[in-house]
């Protein structure tokens, strides 16, 4: 099992709200403005050389930006923000 590290998050503002895509699917409460965040999980190539990023294991959802936050394993609370 290669040995891994540090989870990064991506967040796009989706520009629609939960008539769109649905509740936010961490508190299920209606949402006005959704973000979709993804994350990854930094790991050690298995072969030695160098590292890479891989989405195994990792959390996909929509909801309110602040939701998306607490979700995060390392609590980071960078708030970059691409558009949709």
């Amino acid at each position: 099992m290669p040995k891994m590290g540090n989870y990064q998050y991506t967040v796009i503002h989706k520009k629609h709200n939960s008539a769109h895509y649905g509740n936010c699917e961490v508190c299920a409460n209606p949402v006005g403005e959704m973000y979709h965040q993804t994350e990854r999980r930094e790991y050690e190539r298995a072969n030695g050389k160098g590292t890479g990023w891989t989405h195994f294991g990792c959390t996909d959802k929509f909801g309110h930006l602040e939701c998306l936050h607490s979700i995060r394993r390392d609590q980071s609370r960078n708030r970059s923000v691409k558009a949709a």
